[in-house]
C-alpha cells in the first residue's frame, strides 16, 4: 500500500501542465520564425530569379542557409543588383561575418 499525498499529486500536475504550455508555446513561436524566415527565401529568391534568371544551385542554397534578418537585408540589397557579381559579393560578404 502507498501513501500519497494529494498536495504532492496537485503540485505535480500543475508542474506537469506549465511544463506542457511552456513548450508548446516555444514550439509556437520557433515555428513561427521559421516559416517566415523560409517564406522570406522564397519571395528573395523570387525576386532574383525575375531580375537575373535562373541561379546557381549553391547560391539558392547560401541563401536558404540564411537567418531571417540577412534576408530581409538582402531583400533591400537586391534592388540595387546590376549583375549576378553582385550578389555574389553581397553573400561573401555575409558569410565572411557569420564566420566571425
Amino acid at each position: 500500500m502507498q501513501w500519497t499525498n494529494p498536495w504532492i499529486e496537485l503540485g505535480v500536475e500543475r508542474g506537469i501542465e506549465r511544463g506542457l504550455e511552456r513548450g508548446i508555446a516555444r514550439g509556437t513561436d520557433r515555428g513561427l520564425r521559421e516559416g517566415r524566415r523560409r517564406e522570406a527565401a522564397v519571395l528573395v529568391l523570387r525576386q532574383l530569379r525575375r531580375r537575373f534568371g535562373s541561379l546557381p544551385t549553391d547560391v539558392e542554397d547560401a541563401i536558404h542557409s540564411l537567418t531571417l534578418r540577412p534576408l530581409e537585408s538582402l531583400g533591400e540589397a537586391l534592388l540595387d543588383f546590376k549583375r549576378p557579381a553582385d550578389l555574389a559579393a553581397w553573400l561573401r560578404r555575409h558569410s565572411s561575418r557569420r564566420r566571425r
